[in-house]
């Protein structure tokens, strides 16, 4: 079955390219089918999950389950502050197991140290961070609750990404399905379903994922903290935590801002819409990207990666947004007669994931280039956010779901233009 795959992308690649692949290019597609067996078998079932929690909740529960999730991611980004990054590209640069235990021990603990201290703020200022985000003191709380073991399930991915243990993780993401269904179906049979059981579903399994995780990582994971990596993590993750809180304003604000100017109704139908079209395709690339990133670090001529996504991209963007609309259309039945979907807006929708999944190409590749490359995708982000949330309080009062998704594909399309042309300068 490998050696099937194997053939079919080269030739793919033969036809697309008009060359042959390299080894290193064998060795990328090779980890790239194992961690898209695994993150693929996860995220069917995570795709089921949104899709029962939707037809189970309604659209304004649902709308509330969007809220403490996309909060949670929020609050996640400022406690991760871009480590796990600087992580994934130090370790993936050399193989080296004296040097990657102690790259990960010290992120290890510059996690905890920052864990502790942002949820303490965020206890403290829970009142005023609550009324800022517009939501009720117990959808704060469970955000905060959701955030602190999502950072925990991340920071134990991105080692093992780093590590280059694509087996090993692709196995644990095959667990991840079912274990997230036993919680849901434990939840059904107790008939205790509301929003925040289909949450409190998403924290077990990160906390259960985790566990196995520890196990794995059991010989990596020392009491050492290094001043040389602390100084290095941090002077590499500064850039990454800038382009970190940007995207987790710029894909998150949008929810925040429909709650604010129209109803929780709406944030479910935007959620329902945003999840089937958006963030399947954020989730695929996702899938490339554990192979992707560490792959492109490591890789020396990043002017023949860049050449290779620019000559494929009519090609796959043309498949992927056919793709999505017809996807969509099926997926959308499943959520049920409570939710009012319009046809007008697929083709909306299905450009924006699309956008979505080359900026994160070009901002990645661009990324693996070091301090220089992490900085220009830094200071990209944050002018993504300031344009995102610009373009959300003038569109969404005017046009409403449709104004929150054209204010993720103006920015989107602008920036990414601009990473385009800095990686021509940089890779030539």
């Amino acid at each position: 079955m490998k050696k099937n795959f194997i053939r079919i992308i080269e030739i793919a690649h033969l036809k697309l390219f008009g060359c042959k692949m390299s080894d290193e290019m064998r060795l990328f597609f090779s980890n790239l089918r194992y961690v898209a067996i695994g993150y693929g078998f996860a995220a069917l079932f995570l795709f089921a999950f949104q899709v029962l929690a939707g037809r189970f909740l309604g659209p304004i529960s649902y709308g509330k389950y969007i809220l403490a999730t996309s909060v949670g991611g929020f609050l996640a980004i400022f406690i991760m502050f871009g480590l796990y990054t600087a992580m994934i590209k130090y370790n993936a640069e050399k193989k080296e197991y004296a040097r990657q235990s102690t790259i990960i021990s010290t992120t290890f603990f510059m996690i905890l140290f920052s864990s502790s201290i942002f949820m303490t703020i965020y206890i403290i200022l829970a009142h005023p961070l609550s009324k800022i985000f517009h939501l009720p003191l117990e959808i704060f709380y469970l955000a905060c609750i959701f955030a602190l073991f999502y950072v925990l399930y991340m920071f134990l991915a991105s080692a093992l990404q780093g590590l280059f243990e694509m087996k090993k993780l692709s196995y644990l993401q095959l667990s991840y399905g079912p274990v997230l269904f036993l919680l849901l179906i434990s939840f059904v049979i107790l008939k205790i379903i509301s929003y925040k059981t289909m949450v409190f579903c998403l924290i077990g399994t990160n906390i259960i994922i985790s566990i196995a995780s520890l196990v794995i990582l059991r010989s990596y994971i020392k009491f050492i903290f290094s001043r040389f990596w602390f100084k290095k993590l941090i002077n590499y993750s500064i850039y990454g935590a800038m382009g970190g809180i940007a995207s987790a304003f710029y894909l998150n604000i949008d929810k925040l801002l429909i709650n604010k100017f129209l109803t929780q109704e709406d944030v479910g139908i935007y959620g329902a819409y945003y999840f089937v079209f958006i963030s399947t395709l954020i989730s695929l690339y996702g899938i490339i990207n554990v192979v992707f990133f560490p792959f492109v670090s490591r890789h020396r001529d990043k002017r023949l990666v860049f050449e290779k996504i620019n000559k494929s991209l009519p090609f796959l963007a043309s498949l992927l947004f056919l793709s999505i609309i017809i996807f969509g259309y099926i997926v959308l039945k499943f959520y049920g007669h409570a939710y009012t979907f319009k046809l007008t807006q697929f083709p909306l929708f299905a450009f924006a994931g699309v956008c979505m999944i080359f900026y994160g190409l070009y901002v990645w590749l661009m990324a693996s280039e070091g301090r220089r490359g992490i900085r220009i995708t830094g200071i990209t982000g944050i002018v993504f956010a300031f344009l995102n949330v610009l373009l959300n309080l003038i569109l969404i009062p005017r046009l409403g779901i449709n104004g929150a998704v054209l204010a993720l594909i103006i920015p989107c399309i602008i920036l990414t233009g601009f990473i385009f042309h800095k990686s021509k300068i940089i890779f030539s």
